[in-house]
């Protein structure tokens, strides 16, 4: 189910904001749900990652287990 909403936004940024959407053939509505929804989900993830950081003391990794490697390839699969 879909909603309409009401946007106050620079005129600038909603002109290049159109001629964007023109060249990758996606409607602005697309893109500002697309953005708001991963807004969402990146504030449920940050929480997961604190949730991480708590239990990592409790788990033993393999030696020269690079957590921040280990994060940038889980963050790339999930979003490219």
């Amino acid at each position: 189910m879909t909603n309409k909403l009401t946007l106050s936004v620079d005129m600038e940024v909603i002109s290049l904001a159109k001629a964007y959407t023109k060249s990758t053939d996606r409607s602005l509505s697309n893109i500002v749900e697309n953005y708001l929804r991963s807004l969402v989900e990146g504030e449920e993830h940050v929480s997961k990652i604190d949730l991480i950081n708590e239990l990592a003391g409790s788990i033993d990794l393999p030696e020269g287990f690079d957590v921040d490697e280990s994060r940038r390839e889980y963050l790339e699969s999930k979003h490219l």
